[in-house]
């Protein structure tokens, strides 16, 4: 459990109010308190509730560098990305 303390804001004191997390379902209450970070696809840019459908994969490399990155896709474009690399890939083995 990593942060199983959070500062919040204060009481009617102007004292800050703290709260501690003592196990994995207080913590994830404590989570839900956070404000969420919008996600979008990076296909569409159509927002994702909840975990993404898929995810994409980008590699690129610099120098001895190699940099992945697995962007968000909802499911309509994790859908028709993966059906069509599925179709690139019968057509190569059909090829040779």
């Amino acid at each position: 459990m990593d942060d199983t303390l959070s500062h919040d804001e204060s009481d009617d004191d102007g004292l800050p109010i703290i709260s501690c997390a003592i196990d994995d379902v207080a913590l994830a209450a404590l989570k839900l308190r956070e404000p969420i970070e919008a996600v979008t696809c990076n296909a569409c840019d159509a927002p994702i509730r909840g975990e993404p459908a898929g995810r994409g994969l980008f590699m690129w490399k610099r120098g001895d560098d190699v940099q992945l990155e697995e962007p968000p896709l909802c499911p309509r474009c994790a859908t028709a990305i993966g059906v069509s690399a599925l179709r690139h890939f019968e057509v190569e083995e059909e090829e040779g």
